[in-house]
């Protein structure tokens, strides 16, 4: 199961972000659309991020929440097996503006907790304590999942954001916005036209070294914890592997612990990955 815990830990980078979820790739949405508005009558992806906003509870009570706790039980499936083939237990914590522990214990294997302290990001194996930096791919995915008010302050974390499509889901009809990062990757986001939340995103992701696969993500159970809705289930979905992350504690306001940076673990080179300054 090493394969699984490693994608797995690749999974939580990904997925189970410090509030509003937040997530990127670089290619397209994976299906056809299965409905053609022309632009014109699409609603504007400004619109559609501040509907999301005040469905979650309005700017006012997101920027009132400077830390936050999250802890969970992950769920590996393998298709055409019964039941999960592996399970963890998750938790993170965050802190604003851009500070983030995440922690993923597998019974029977090593431990491992990433870090990101606003200009650096690395892993430590828990059973070792060996450190090691993060960078690349896994650093700008990991930095973008920090930004505490990342969807929320989408006219600070994305490049460019726009609506390219309308789609019909089995489970209710989403528009699709094409979000740019400043580092050149692609997110495409899926917002209910039902209730406005943010409810998937779609694309691809790098699995290994010259590996990309397709995935699906899916936010559900919106749950309101003081004045604020977080998705209390995220399920992901890639190649013959389905990813299941059930939230059972979330904790506004927890303290944040100190963090200590590891000797040999130097700033992170973030300015390809973070708006320029007087950008």
């Amino acid at each position: 199961m090493k394969n699984v815990t490693r994608t797995g830990l690749a999974c939580v980078l990904l997925i189970a972000g410090a509030g509003v979820p937040a997530s990127g790739q670089d290619s397209a949405p994976a299906e056809p659309a299965t409905a053609a508005p022309t632009q014109a009558e699409l609603p504007s992806a400004a619109s559609l991020f501040d509907r999301h906003i005040e469905a979650i509870g309005g700017q006012d009570a997101i920027h009132a929440v400077t830390s936050r706790k999250m802890t969970g039980r992950l769920k590996v499936f393998v298709e055409g097996k019964e039941g999960p083939v592996q399970t963890a237990v998750i938790r993170m914590i965050a802190e604003a503006p851009s500070k983030l522990i995440q922690e993923m214990v597998v019974p029977g294997q090593s431990s491992t907790k990433i870090y990101f302290d606003g200009k650096a990001g690395w892993a430590v194996n828990i059973e070792t304590g060996e450190a090691t930096p993060i960078e690349g791919e896994q650093l700008d995915q990991f930095a973008t999942t920090a930004r505490f008010y990342n969807e929320a302050d989408y006219t600070e974390s994305f490049k460019s954001i726009k609506t390219i499509e309308k789609r019909d889901l089995p489970t209710g009809t989403v528009y699709v916005v094409q979000v740019d990062y400043f580092s050149g990757r692609q997110a495409f986001f899926l917002f209910s036209e039902d209730n406005g939340f943010l409810v998937g995103v779609l694309g691809t992701r790098e699995l290994n070294p010259g590996q990309r696969v397709e995935f699906r993500r899916f936010y559900e159970e919106y749950t309101d914890v003081e004045g604020v809705k977080y998705p209390t289930r995220v399920r992901e979905s890639f190649a013959n592997l389905t990813y299941e992350i059930s939230f059972t504690k979330i904790e506004p306001g927890a303290p944040f612990p100190e963090i200590t940076r590891p000797e040999g673990i130097p700033d992170a080179d973030l300015s390809r990955i973070y708006k320029p300054t007087g950008g």
